[in-house]
């Protein structure tokens, strides 16, 4: 079972997760961004800086992350180490799958970054 609630460490790792997913197909879509929003709306936010302005400063971290595959990997085993619990990982890739088939096209590259996540979390 999923968690219900999150701490904001959390919610940022998995904000970070789907933002760098968004990335994976190297095609930036509206329904994906849109999704990102949904899929965390339930568990709040509790920061300083709204969602919109926490998306500006992890954009820039995704892009370099995105630059090649070590980066990548260093990324996840970030966000891992953020979201603590294998049941907020579960979570965190079950969320990463619903945005990955949210344009109704789930590619190979975006197929290849799910199961970086799942090897970086240990699942």
């Amino acid at each position: 079972m999923f968690p219900t609630t999150l701490t904001q460490p959390q919610r940022e790792g998995i904000f970070d997760l789907l933002l760098l997913g968004m990335y994976a197909d190297d095609k930036l879509r509206l329904a994906e961004n849109q999704e990102l929003y949904h899929q965390l709306s339930p568990y709040g936010w509790e920061s300083y800086l709204d969602p919109q302005k926490y998306s500006e400063l992890a954009t820039a971290r995704a892009r370099a992350a995105h630059e090649t595959e070590d980066g990548t990997n260093a990324f996840l085993i970030n966000i891992s180490a953020r979201l603590e619990h294998d049941d907020v990982r579960k979570l965190a890739l079950a969320l990463l799958a619903r945005l990955i088939e949210a344009d109704h096209e789930a590619t190979e590259s975006e197929a290849d970054y799910y199961q970086q996540a799942r090897t970086a979390f240990g699942i």
